[in-house]
């Protein structure tokens, strides 16, 4: 069974450049995540293709960053598979690419995700 977190449609701020998401595993099993990108200037349609990362016990791990170049509108969405006793911590921040410093404004922690059900995960 998987869990679709999401931290819905982001207004992007004029100095954000890219996506960048923080996977922190704090279980003693494996984890794997697939992080998607959509662009909702463009109706929803995703920014690149989704990226599965697989998370080992104790691990960080640093998803790819999607440029955000031309878009202003744009969601994250976190596919948890195999969910069972998630222990995940996952943020995600706005970055300017050339530094990779994190963008004030367009950060979502953990906490201010919200869980899609299962009819409303996929993007059809």
């Amino acid at each position: 069974m998987s869990k679709t977190l999401t931290t819905g449609v982001i207004n992007k701020t004029a100095s954000t450049q890219a996506t960048h998401v923080e996977i922190l595993n704090l279980s003693n099993h494996q984890k794997t995540v697939t992080v998607q990108v959509y662009n909702w200037d463009a109706g929803g349609t995703l920014l690149a293709p989704p990226e599965t990362i697989t998370i080992n016990p104790n691990e960080h791990v640093t998803a790819t960053n999607v440029d955000l170049t031309g878009v202003i509108h744009y969601e994250i969405r976190l596919i948890i598979h195999n969910n069972h006793n998630d222990r995940l911590i996952i943020n995600t921040f706005a970055i300017n690419s050339v530094t990779t410093l994190t963008v004030e404004n367009n950060n979502v922690l953990h906490h201010e995700l919200v869980e899609l059900s299962d009819d409303e995960s996929s993007n059809d």
